[in-house]
């Protein structure tokens, strides 16, 4: 037993070792976050183990592993096709502050057909230089940590939820609403508890009638906080066996970027190529229903 427990803390000393934890709270959600990252190694490790015999050690990871794979598989579930028509297209993508990444994004989105984009973690400094073939939300709207570009037309736009940290709730195209959000990395000062009132208070004041609720939540979608989003009636969008951070795979990126619906449409989403960013952009695609 001894050896079995000095093996599991060797495996969590880059977890504890990461400087990013503040409280047990937060450790026990790191974690739970990296579930799928962890798969891999446990396997791997067993298989060592395994080669040197040590067959009861060895049994116990691959029974851990095992179950981790039934945790998270769930959620890399196949996202269905798209029927073909679609009233509304939107592309979110998180840019590292990085105008390349914006530029590279618009000139893809309009390549997809899409209708709005909305960006997280705009460039920093002096107003960037706004993408060809995209009109900027109105100034009123700033400062937020969303941004929306729309291809025609003007978009309406308040802020809604946390005060610190609002998301920014907007007219599309088809009379569908739409709240772009970006929430607080757990792992910060207090960062969890943040989060939690981020998603909290998006989730409770949301609006009423066709709604697309898309953004960079920090959050994947096995963490207990995601609970709060089904709750209140929304539906996250499959996007198969993918991940929108640090790495396509599913066994070394996490999917945290997410695109959730509520009411009476239709919708599919994909992530697009990378950009540039530590992140890859969604691409959603919406069917009112009359």
């Amino acid at each position: 037993m001894n050896t079995v427990l000095r093996r599991l803390a060797f495996l969590a000393m880059p977890i504890a070792a990461s400087g990013l934890l503040g409280t047990e709270t937060q450790l026990t959600e790191l974690i739970r976050s990296l579930w799928n990252l962890m798969i891999l190694p446990i396997v791997a490790f067993a298989g060592i183990l395994a080669w040197r015999g040590e067959w009861l050690t060895a049994g116990a990871l691959g029974v851990t592993a095992t179950a981790l794979f039934a945790l998270v598989v769930p959620h890399f579930r196949d996202a269905p096709p798209p029927d073909g028509r679609a009233d509304v297209r939107i592309v979110f993508a998180n840019i590292l502050y990085r105008q390349v990444v914006l530029d590279r994004t618009a000139e893809w989105a309009l390549a997809e057909g899409a209708d709005v984009l909305v960006i997280a973690e705009m460039p920093r400094g002096p107003m960037p230089v706004m993408p060809p073939g995209w009109t900027p939300m109105p100034q009123r709207c700033l400062p937020s940590h969303i941004f929306v570009f729309v291809r025609e037309g003007t978009v309406n736009c308040r802020a809604i939820g946390d005060s610190r940290r609002p998301g920014l709730l907007f007219d599309a195209p088809a009379n569908l609403q739409v709240i772009g959000l970006h929430t607080t990395v757990p792992f910060k000062v207090n960062g969890l508890a943040r989060r939690k009132r981020e998603l909290a208070g998006v989730a409770h004041t949301a609006p009423e009638g066709p709604l697309l609720l898309i953004g960079d939540f920090n959050i994947v979608p096995w963490s207990d906080d995601f609970e709060l989003m089904s709750s209140r009636g929304f539906t996250r969008l499959p996007i198969g066996a993918q991940s929108t951070w640090l790495s396509s795979s599913p066994a070394l990126g996490l999917p945290i970027d997410h695109a959730l619906v509520r009411g009476d449409l239709e919708a599919s989403a994909r992530p697009g190529p990378w950009m540039g960013s530590d992140h890859r952009p969604l691409f959603v695609q919406i069917s009112l229903l009359d």
